[in-house]
């Protein structure tokens, strides 16, 4: 059995756009990824609503910390084949595109080395991953022009459109493989944020078919 640990935010964790209520397990992409894939997978939501990628919160404090989080969420899913990490959206509060491309870069470089930067036991199952480190980075959907979600003159749209590239930069700097989510899925018009229903499916069968593949050449 392959388990993948999704580590994202809020379209992770599956916050339904304007209300914030918890999308059902029919509706979140990473349960559509388990239900793709099968029992040969396990899939491991770790999502958290405002997660960054290095940020701290100025009033709710570090968990939201994406850098900060990230040996918890390891040590407690391991044995891990590979994370799938979608994170960028909440820095854009704090940075712009630049400065997401540095956390996005701590953060993945923290992960490929995972076995040697978050020691665990003297015996073998300090091991993170199963063989080597795998992680999949995935660039967030686009937030759109919603006024509810960009009230700063389009700064957000902007910025969060730079980040598919920062984030494909920090792939190829890595030499991790890279999906963009807003070549399958949208923002929902509702908050300019978060996906609905339907873009949550789009990327749950996106997500499970490039899984799928990344397996596959694996075994090649």
């Amino acid at each position: 059995m392959k388990r993948i640990l999704c580590y994202g935010d809020s379209n992770t964790w599956g916050f339904t756009p304007g209300c914030g209520v918890r999308f059902d397990e029919n509706t979140r992409w990473t349960k559509i990824v388990q239900k793709i894939l099968g029992d040969e997978y396990e899939i491991i939501e770790d999502g958290i609503n405002g997660r960054t990628t290095v940020w701290d919160h100025p009033y709710l404090g570090s968990y939201v910390n994406g850098y900060k989080g990230l040996p918890f969420s390891l040590f407690r899913a391991k044995p891990i084949d590979l994370v799938v990490m979608m994170l960028g959206t909440n820095d854009i509060i704090y940075t712009d595109a630049e400065g997401t491309y540095r956390g996005l870069y701590k953060v993945a470089k923290a992960l490929k080395n995972a076995d040697s930067v978050f020691e665990g036991d003297s015996d073998g199952s300090k091991n993170i991953f199963v063989h080597n480190p795998d992680v999949l980075l995935v660039a967030p959907v686009v937030s759109s022009e919603s006024t509810i979600s960009d009230p700063d003159g389009g700064f957000r749209y902007r910025e969060s459109r730079k980040i598919i590239e920062k984030t494909k930069q920090v792939a190829e700097a890595l030499s991790l493989p890279f999906f963009d989510a807003s070549s399958v899925a949208a923002a929902s018009n509702v908050d300019g944020i978060h996906m609905d229903e339907e873009n949550h499916l789009k990327l749950g069968k996106a997500l499970a078919e490039e899984i799928r593949k990344h397996f596959s050449k694996e075994a090649i």
